[in-house]
């Protein structure tokens, strides 16, 4: 009896091994969005030199294969049509094994990152909401056609080839937990587009824009010792460099998208001199990562309550979208309202509808759209405080001024 146990767990255990050869990362489940009228890009791994074909039901008679490497690795681009919300499905095939993707929509697809302004949730953070949130949670099982799939918060000093996730749908169980920059932006999309959004958002609170740069682009500058802080055992997570960029952009890199969303910046503060250079060198990095040309780069302005050392970074910033402006797209969105809290918690800008209203000029509707940069009249107040007054004319302000919700100020 013994040797028949033997048997079966020996093969039991060849049969996993054999089923677990053509393998996909996380990113690439059911549920996700791909970028339409592009190629596709999917990746995985394979048994060395096995070839792996691919068909999507979108296109059925046109089949692509690719064949792995040595080490396993393989890469197809499969072609996608126009967008459209009827759920497709992705099959692959190596030999015996197969791995079917279903419920798949074709649309436009945009990677979202940057610290907590980013990160913040539709539900918010604790005593820091979000204006609109119940209503947009609520009605968000209108949006099927919004999926996200969220990278969790992890750090490395050594390049990830795969991260944890999974796409979800738009609902008000999912919601909750969406980026609201991010759902917001995925919301103006899919109302003005009509087509699927997908999200892919990888954002770590109080993260600087060192943590999302390559090691090669910081050893450059000549500031950095990699080993001295690897071992600094009490060091922030969310203070290192290059550990996201290695954990939770990596991985990611090649993923067909159609542009970055990007919110950061408080983090630097007080290191304007050297913030414009770094996040110019940060989106020539993920450009080069991604292999798919001059992809837009949409940024947020830090806030405006902040000293005169986070005006000073507010104006590195809009250096290097000035600079993107006339080569590349780097483009900025500023935040209008601002949330009242004690002096001593956090201060977060209020995430809302408004802030995310403006379509990418990319999709050719910004014509009549009035300039992306907003102008501001500052009039003091008590102490050292400010009150903005947006004068652009998508905010401007009837002459009766509505009352602020409870936990925020009018501006």
């Amino acid at each position: 009896m013994k040797p028949f146990i033997t048997l079966i767990a020996a093969l039991s255990a060849t049969i996993i091994a054999t089923g677990a050869e053509l393998r996909l990362p996380d990113i690439f489940s059911d549920h996700m969005v791909l970028q339409q009228q592009s190629k596709a890009r999917i990746w995985g791994n394979a048994a060395p030199g096995a070839r792996v074909e691919a068909v999507g039901s979108w296109a059925p008679e046109s089949p692509i294969s690719a064949k792995a490497g040595k080490d396993g690795r393989w890469r197809l681009e499969i072609p996608t049509g126009e967008a459209g919300f009827e759920p497709q499905t992705l099959r692959l095939a190596s030999g015996r094994d197969t791995v079917t993707i279903s419920d798949i929509l074709i649309g436009e697809v945009w990677f979202a990152s940057g610290q907590s302004n980013m990160e913040m949730p539709l539900r918010g953070f604790w005593t820091q909401p979000v204006e609109g949130a119940a209503q947009a949670i609520a009605f968000s099982c209108k949006y099927p056609g919004i999926r996200m799939a969220t990278i969790p918060k992890t750090i490395s000093y050594d390049l990830q080839t795969e991260v944890p996730t999974e796409w979800k749908i738009s609902s008000p169980e999912n919601a909750v937990n969406f980026s609201a920059t991010a759902y917001f932006f995925a919301r103006n999309l899919s109302d003005l587009l009509n087509v699927p959004v997908g999200i892919i958002c990888s954002a770590y609170g109080g993260s600087k824009v060192e943590g999302w740069l390559s090691r090669e682009r910081l050893e450059s500058y000549k500031i950095w010792d990699r080993e001295a802080e690897r071992n600094n055992d009490t060091m922030p997570d969310y203070e290192r460099f290059n550990a996201m960029y290695n954990a939770m952009l990596h991985p990611l890199a090649g993923y067909t998208i159609r542009g970055f969303i990007w919110n950061q910046g408080e983090s630097n503060v007080g290191m304007h001199d050297s913030y414009h250079t770094r996040l110019a060198d940060m989106v020539a990095d993920w450009r080069s990562e991604w292999r798919l040309g001059e992809l837009p780069f949409y940024m947020v302005e830090i806030p405006g309550w902040m000293n005169s050392l986070g005006r000073r970074l507010r104006c590195a910033a809009q250096r290097i979208a000035a600079q993107g402006c006339r080569h590349n797209p780097v483009l900025r969105h500023r935040m209008h309202l601002r949330p009242r809290v004690p002096s001593r918690s956090r201060r977060y800008p209020c995430l809302q509808e408004s802030r995310n209203r403006r379509t990418p000029r990319i999709y050719g509707r910004g014509k009549n759209l009035p300039h992306a940069r907003n102008t501001a009249r500052i009039s003091p107040i008590q102490g050292n405080d400010r009150r903005r007054l947006p004068s652009h004319p998508d905010v401007q302000r009837s002459a009766r001024r509505p009352v602020a919700p409870r936990g925020y100020r009018r501006l």
